[in-house]
């Protein structure tokens, strides 16, 4: 079993190095970077379903908090999405895009609803706090029987947080997919605080449904189970 750890508290350090694992300290200051565009084979043309959970970040980035896109720019956001690739493909076919190529291929778009979305992706590219960290080539290489998330220095700022935490479970239903003889356990502390973030349990109701089918699982830890009765995806939870 490989087993994948999201932490907001810093708890799992010790366990992880004793278990020959890899641990990531996530903030604005590491030297890595975590590209939510990045293609484990960039010349295979994307997915639709990939495309629609690039939708997902891309709407992070870009709405207030409880607020969501219209279908209307759903639709046009997935298709510049799926040109941005394609054209990358095709003309640097040995990288993946990056966030700074949608913007601005929504900056010399027409439509006034890219062009918007372009200006609200600027704190996201180039070499922004947000930029330096997302607006890179690469994506964490995380391969050990443990490997923990720490999200703590996050904590300051949600938004980034939100962000991050579609990131890094992109990355983990992928590894699901990619190997689906070794099963996945995803752990999740400080379950409470990461059920307030809309990002984080819409990943939390799908793992709890899905997983299962592929031999893998998820394990909620939290220090008083009313904060899970009471949120949205309790009863999925529960069940």
């Amino acid at each position: 079993v490989r087993l994948y750890v999201i932490d907001v508290g810093g708890s799992y350090r010790k366990l992880t190095n004793l278990m020959g694992g890899q641990y990531f300290e996530i903030n604005l200051s590491g030297n890595y970077a975590l590209n939510p565009f990045q293609l484990h084979n960039p010349q295979i043309p994307i997915s639709g379903e990939k495309i629609k959970a690039l939708v997902n970040i891309v709407e992070q980035m870009i709405v207030d908090d409880g607020e969501k896109l219209a279908r209307f720019d759903r639709v046009l956001i997935e298709e510049a999405l799926a040109s941005v690739f394609e054209d990358v493909r095709k003309n640097s076919p040995h990288r993946s895009p990056q966030i700074s190529d949608l913007a601005k291929y929504c900056e010399n778009s027409n439509e006034e609803t890219l062009q918007r979305v372009a200006k609200l992706l600027y704190p996201w590219v180039g070499n922004t706090a947000y930029g330096n960290l997302i607006d890179r080539q690469g994506l964490i290489s995380a391969d050990s029987p443990v490997v923990t998330f720490d999200l703590k220095g996050l904590s300051q700022d949600p938004e980034l947080q939100s962000v991050i935490i579609l990131i890094l479970t992109g990355f983990i239903l992928d590894q699901v997919e990619l190997n689906k003889d070794i099963p996945k356990r995803v752990l999740l502390d400080e379950a409470w605080s990461l059920l307030q973030n809309r990002a984080a349990s819409n990943f939390m109701e799908y793992a709890a449904r899905p997983l299962r089918k592929t031999g893998s699982g998820i394990t909620f830890i939290t220090q008083g189970v009313e904060e899970i009765i009471k949120s949205p995806i309790g009863s999925a939870i529960l069940n």
